[in-house]
C-alpha cells in the first residue's frame, strides 16, 4: 500500500508561510529597485544635464571669446581708421570675420553721443538694416573704461521681432570715452544650437547675466523673459552662482506646482550663468514606466506564486481528501476482509514475503509480516515448500497468467483441514504476488467423514441385514426341513410305524422347534438391546450360586462334558440382573462347549482381584480365534473361518458384550489359533460402579 501523507495540517502550514515570504521578498525587492532605480534615473537625469549644461558653456564661451576678438579687431582698426578711410579693404576685411562667426548679425559703432552707425552687417546683399527699427526699451550700454567686455540687455526688431544680445567694449584716450564698438548676436542662432541638444520636451535652456539674473536668452523662446530679471531664480538666490560656480538641484518654482531639477554653469571669465532646467515628470517618465512595469511583474509573479500556493493548497486537499478516501475505502475493505471467515493472506512469489494478513490469518500465525510464507504458514518448514505452486501462477514473462489453483490440506498440529484457492496479482507497488485464500472446512471434512461412516454403517446394516437373512434362513432351514420331514411321516404313516418311531418324530419336531425359538430369541433381544429397550433391574444376587446351577444345567444337555468350576473368596451378593447375568454365563459356556473337542474340559472361574469388581473367565482348549479375525469378534452374525459345519447365528457374544455393558463392566479375550480361547468379563460389586481399564 502506497504510504500515506498523514495529516498535511504542517504542509499546509510551511507552504503559505513560503509563499507569503515569497511574495513579501519580490514586492520588497520590486519596492527596493523602484527606489534604486529612481535614484540612478536622478542620477542619470543630474548627469544628463550636467553634460548640457557643460555644453552650453563651452559654447558660449567660445562663442562669446571669438565675437569678443572681431570687437578687438574692430577697435584696433577703428583706432588706425582703416574702417574710416571710405575704402573697402577694411570693410571686406571686417565682413569676411563676421561670416566666419554666424551668431554675429552685424557690427556696430556707437559714439559718445549715443549714435550709432552700422558699418558691417552679414548679408551685404540687402539693404542697410534700419537701426531705428530696433525695441531699445531694455537696452543699456557700459561705457565704463574698466568694464572691459560688456554684455547687454536683447534688442528686439520691430520689423520682425528678431532678438539680438548686443556685445560691446569701449574705447578710451586716458578718461576720455572716443566710441564703443558693439556686436549684434543673433538669439536664433542660439536656439537653434539649444534645439539641437535635444533638452526634452519641458526643458529650458537659459542663458543669464550676471549678477542679477536678467534673461539674456531663453529656450523654448520666452518673450516675456528676455531682458527681464527673474525673481526668485533660484540660481541668483542667496547668490548661489557665487558661492559654488556650477551645480545641479531640485527646485520647487512658487508660481509652479511640479518640481524641476535645475543645472547650471557660470561660464569662465565672463559675466554669464547657463542652465538647463526639466520638470520631475519628463526626466522621470522611464522611470514611471519601469515602476509601472515593475509593479506589473510583481503583480503578476505575486499572482503566480499565489495562485501556485492555492494550487499546491488545492492539491494537497484533493490529496487529504483523495487518501481518506482511499484510507476509508482501504479501512472499509480490510474491515470486510477481516470479517471474513477465511484465512487471508499475500507474499511476494519471487521473495517469498508476506506482505499482507487479514485478521483471521494473523491470529492464526500472528503478526508476521515480512517473512517467509513457507515459515510460518506451512508449519516445520526449512524452505520453500515442495509443492509450492507459485511457479505456476504466473507466465513465461513473470506475470499473472489468471490461473486459479484450488487444493486441500490438513495442519498436522491442530487437524484442521483448509481448502485453498491461489492465484497471481499486481500489488500497488508493481510487485507480482500470491493471494491465497484458505477456508477452514473442518466441518465439512467431519461431516464428510460422517456422511462416509453413515454409509459404512449403512452398508454394515446392510450387510448384516443381509447375513441375517441369510444366517437366519439357513439356520431355520435345517429344523423346518426335519419338522416338516417328521410331520410328513407321522401324517401319512403314522398308523404304519411304531410308537418308537412316532416318539423320535416328535422329538425332532421339539428340538426343531426349540432351536427356531433360540434363534428367535437371540434376534428379538438384540433387537432390545440396539434400540435401548432392554430393561436392567439388578438386584442382590450369590454369583456363586447362579453359576453352579447353570453348570449343573449345562451338563445336563451336553452329557458327558467336563466343567470345571473353580470359585474362589467373593462376596456373598452383588448387584446384577439375573437374567441377564444367566445369558452371559450361558451363552460363554455354550461356546466353549461347542468350539472345543469332547474330550477337553472347559473351566469356568470367578475370583476377586479388585475391592469394587469381580473376574469371570470362561476358557476352553478349542481351536481358538485366528488372530487377524480377533478385531471381529463382537459384530453381528460374524462367524470366524474356522468355525465352518458348526451350527450358530454370530450373535452370542454381541449380545454378551452389551449385558455386560448395562451392569457397568467390561468384557475381554485373549486366544490362539488350535489352543483355546479365554473370556474375561468384569462385574461391579456394586451397581454401575466405574471399572478401571485392565493393564
Amino acid at each position: 500500500m502506497k504510504r500515506s501523507i498523514g495529516n498535511s495540517l504542517p504542509l499546509k502550514l510551511i507552504i503559505m508561510v513560503f509563499c507569503i515570504l515569497s511574495i513579501a521578498i519580490l514586492w520588497a525587492t520590486g519596492l527596493w529597485h523602484i527606489t534604486n532605480s529612481r535614484s540612478q534615473s536622478l542620477q542619470q537625469v543630474k548627469q544628463n544635464l550636467d553634460n548640457l549644461t557643460f555644453a552650453q558653456e563651452k559654447y558660449v564661451k567660445l562663442t562669446i571669446g571669438s565675437i569678443d576678438m572681431i570687437i578687438r579687431e574692430t577697435l584696433h582698426a577703428l583706432s588706425t581708421e582703416d574702417l574710416l578711410d571710405n575704402t573697402d579693404s577694411g570693410r571686406q576685411r571686417l565682413q569676411s570675420v563676421i561670416e566666419r562667426i554666424p551668431e554675429v548679425s552685424g557690427i556696430s559703432v556707437i559714439a559718445p553721443s549715443g549714435q550709432i552707425s552700422l558699418i558691417a552687417w552679414r548679408n551685404q546683399e540687402h539693404p542697410r538694416p534700419d537701426l531705428d527699427a530696433l525695441d531699445r526699451t531694455y537696452f543699456t550700454i557700459h561705457s565704463d573704461p574698466g568694464h572691459g567686455l560688456y554684455i547687454g540687455t536683447p534688442l528686439r526688431s520691430k520689423l520682425g521681432g528678431q532678438w539680438f544680445i548686443p556685445i560691446s567694449r569701449a574705447q578710451h584716450t586716458e578718461d576720455h570715452l572716443d566710441f564703443v564698438v558693439m556686436a549684434a548676436i543673433d538669439s536664433q542662432v542660439f536656439q537653434q544650437y539649444f534645439e539641437s541638444l535635444n533638452i526634452g520636451r519641458t526643458g529650458t535652456m537659459a542663458l543669464w547675466r550676471k549678477p542679477h539674473g536678467e534673461a539674456l536668452l531663453h529656450h523654448p523662446f520666452r518673450e516675456e523673459l528676455q531682458g527681464i530679471a527673474m525673481e526668485n531664480n533660484p540660481v541668483f538666490l542667496d547668490n548661489r552662482w557665487y558661492h559654488n560656480p556650477h551645480d545641479s538641484f531640485l527646485c520647487q518654482f512658487p508660481d509652479r506646482q511640479d518640481t524641476c531639477y535645475v543645472s547650471y554653469r557660470t561660464v569662465e571669465q565672463l559675466p554669464l550663468v547657463v542652465s538647463t532646467t526639466m520638470q520631475a515628470e519628463e526626466y522621470l517618465a522611464q522611470w514611471h514606466q519601469d515602476r509601472l512595469l515593475t509593479i506589473a511583474i510583481m503583480v503578476l509573479l505575486s499572482a503566480v506564486l499565489g495562485g501556485f500556493g492555492l494550487y499546491i493548497l488545492r492539491q494537497l486537499s484533493l490529496q487529504e481528501k483523495t487518501e481518506k478516501a482511499l484510507r476509508a475505502s482501504r479501512n472499509n475493505f480490510e474491515m470486510l476482509l477481516d470479517s471474513m471467515d477465511a484465512i487471508i493472506y499475500v507474499s511476494d512469489i519471487r521473495t517469498h514475503e508476506l506482505i499482507y494478513l487479514n485478521q483471521m490469518a494473523r491470529k492464526l500465525y500472528g503478526d508476521v509480516i515480512g517473512e517467509k510464507c513457507w515459515k510460518y504458514i506451512q508449519e516445520n518448514q526449512q524452505q520453500p515448500c515442495p509443492f509450492c505452486r507459485y511457479h505456476l501462477l504466473v507466465d513465461e514473462n513473470g506475470q499473472p497468467n489468471g490461473e486459479n489453483i484450488v487444493w486441500e490440506n490438513q495442519t498436522p498440529s491442530t487437524g484442521q483441514w483448509f481448502q485453498r484457492r491461489d492465484r497471481s496479482i499486481h500489488w500497488s507497488d508493481g510487485r507480482v504476488v500470491h493471494l491465497q485464500i484458505a477456508n477452514d472446512i473442518t466441518e465439512l471434512k467431519e461431516a464428510e467423514a460422517q456422511i462416509r461412516a453413515n454409509l459404512e454403517e449403512e452398508r454394515s446394516i446392510n450387510k448384516m441385514k443381509n447375513t441375517f437373512i441369510q444366517t437366519v434362513s439357513h439356520e431355520f432351514r435345517t429344523p423346518l426341513a426335519g419338522i416338516m420331514g417328521s410331520a410328513e411321516i407321522l401324517e401319512r404313516y403314522f398308523e404304519r410305524i411304531s410308537e418308537e418311531q412316532r416318539a423320535q418324530h416328535l422329538l425332532s419336531i421339539r428340538n426343531g422347534v426349540k432351536r427356531m425359538v433360540a434363534i428367535l430369541e437371540d434376534v428379538l433381544i438384540l433387537g432390545s438391546l440396539d434400540s435401548g429397550q432392554t430393561a436392567f433391574n439388578p438386584q442382590p444376587l450369590n454369583l456363586v450360586s447362579l453359576c453352579h446351577t447353570i453348570v449343573t444345567e449345562m451338563q445336563q444337555i451336553y452329557r458327558d462334558r467336563e466343567i470345571h468350576i473353580d470359585a474362589g473368596q467373593i462376596p456373598n451378593n452383588i448387584d446384577a440382573d439375573a437374567k441377564l447375568l444367566r445369558y452371559i454365563v450361558t451363552n460363554l459356556l455354550s461356546n466353549a462347549l461347542k468350539y472345543s473337542p469332547f474330550e477337553k474340559p472347559v473351566h469356568l472361574q470367578i475370583s476377586q482381584q479388585h475391592e469394587e469388581y469381580i473376574i469371570v473367565c470362561v476358557r476352553d482348549e478349542g481351536i481358538g480365534i485366528p488372530e487377524d479375525e480377533q478385531k471381529n469378534m463382537f459384530q453381528s452374525f460374524y462367524r470366524c473361518s474356522n468355525t465352518e459345519g458348526i451350527k450358530g447365528t454370530g450373535l452370542g457374544l454381541i449380545i454378551v458384550q452389551k449385558c455386560v455393558f448395562l451392569h457397568g463392566g467390561t468384557i475381554e479375550f485373549t486366544s490362539k489359533a488350535g489352543q483355546g480361547t479365554s473370556f474375561y468379563f468384569y462385574l461391579p460389586i456394586h451397581s454401575r460402579c466405574h471399572i478401571p481399564a485392565t493393564p
